[in-house]
């Protein structure tokens, strides 16, 4: 998991992810899986990183048609 440094929510989140699952609340840790099931999941299964190859290849297409280069 990445953060960044001196995030001052960090402590609270890491907190609850480590005293899953006998912690009092686990908010974080549903939002967290929540998050990880949405981004391998998403679209019929073939996950957000495939949507976002497609979004790009579309945009190049579209570059390419109006004729900008990089």
């Amino acid at each position: 998991m990445y953060a960044y440094e001196g995030a001052t929510i960090l402590s609270d989140r890491l907190g609850e992810l480590y005293a899953f699952p006998k912690a009092t609340h686990d908010d974080q840790v549903d939002a967290l899986a929540q998050g990880v099931r949405y981004l391998t999941t998403y679209s019929n299964g073939t996950g957000w990183f495939v949507d976002m190859r497609w979004e790009i290849e579309a945009t190049n297409d579209r570059r390419r048609l109006e004729g900008i280069s990089d």
